[in-house]
């Protein structure tokens, strides 16, 4: 096997990272997924697919679209994204669900608290599932950020 420099890669989760995920049901990867060109490639994609909804159409409803749009398969198929996933369920990965998730500016739908699994209940068995978020925008609280952590006792 002749492997290159280039094909080299280093685990991107550490034990401690794996195992709170095991724990908690969470983990926050604190770090760029792509590289940046990747990336603004991503970006400039669902900026494309936002701009041609139909009139009227909320950005809610873009379930599902690798299933018309296979130039998704780069990014969630990409080994940046299963080089994460991996460590935490193994190899054997299928990808169920994609869905772009828009809030446009003072007329974003509030998602209630929730875990994805409540969602999927019956229709995955079993439920060993990582969803995985790639925010195109920056996630703070000023524009409705995601809250994840623990459930409040």
């Amino acid at each position: 096997m002749n492997i290159t420099p280039d094909k080299i890669t280093r685990p991107r989760l550490n034990p401690a990272q794996i195992e709170s995920f095991r724990s908690e049901g969470f983990l926050i990867f604190n770090a760029p997924v792509f590289p940046d060109a990747k990336f603004a490639k991503l970006k400039a994609h669902f900026e494309r697919k936002l701009a041609a909804l139909p009139p009227g159409a909320r950005p809610e409803g873009m379930d599902v679209p690798h299933f018309t749009d296979t130039a998704l398969f780069e990014w969630l198929f990409a080994d940046e994204v299963l080089d994460l996933v991996k460590p935490l369920i193994g190899p054997d990965i299928a990808l169920f669900s994609s869905h772009f998730i828009s809030k446009p500016q003072g007329d974003g739908r509030r998602v209630p608290w929730h875990e994805d699994s409540a969602y999927w209940k019956g229709m995955l068995e079993p439920m060993e599932v990582v969803t995985v978020w790639l925010a195109i925008d920056p996630s703070l609280e000023e524009n409705g950020c995601m809250k994840v952590g623990r459930a409040e006792q």
